[in-house]
């Protein structure tokens, strides 16, 4: 889910040597990624992640699975009866499977309200024996996007230190998810 590459930009950016693989399933947003990151050593590849045989030594795993089925505006198909939800349950199975050190994933906010948190909360307790994870709603103007939306970053750590990960700009809670 890769998408046009925000996440790996920003990951480009802060992280200037690495190798960033991306996925999706949509061939022009792997055009659109490919043509604008290239040159930031980030290659994404036209693939189906629910189909993707994950392997290999990596880590950290980043992903916004698609947000459809979380989002506010969805009063139809939300939750588990929309048909992109098993994308958020393969994330996590991609995270038990490859063990990354860390992951990030970014969603709408949607996906920690009342209506949806129970189904985060059972993929976290697929990995809550081998992660530490926290989440925080944080506003992306406050961090150089130039548009206002509140998203919600969950980050999964083999050994938090009992640190924050998030930067102190911002205003929401942070959620803690003990091993």
């Amino acid at each position: 889910y890769c998408g046009a590459g925000g996440l790996s930009l920003g990951f480009a950016m802060a992280l200037e040597t690495v190798k960033i693989q991306g996925f999706d399933i949509d061939k022009w947003a792997v055009e659109t990624y490919n043509f604008n990151l290239d040159h930031l050593n980030c290659k994404a590849e036209v693939k189906n992640v629910l189909k993707w045989e994950p392997k290999g030594e990596y880590d950290l795993v980043i992903g916004g699975v698609p947000c459809q089925p979380y989002s506010m505006a969805n009063v139809s198909r939300a939750g588990k009866g929309h048909p992109l939800y098993p994308t958020l349950p393969r994330f996590f199975d991609i995270i038990s499977i490859l063990n990354p050190k860390v992951f990030l994933m970014e969603n709408v906010k949607g996906l920690v309200t009342k209506k949806h948190e129970l189904l985060l909360m059972e993929q976290i307790k697929r990995i809550k024996d081998s992660y530490l994870v926290r989440w925080k709603v944080l506003n992306s103007a406050l961090f150089g996007v130039p548009q206002k939306r509140n998203r919600v970053f969950i980050i999964g750590m083999q050994d938090f230190n009992e640190i924050d990960p998030f930067p102190e700009q911002a205003a929401d809670e942070v959620v803690t998810v003990k091993k």
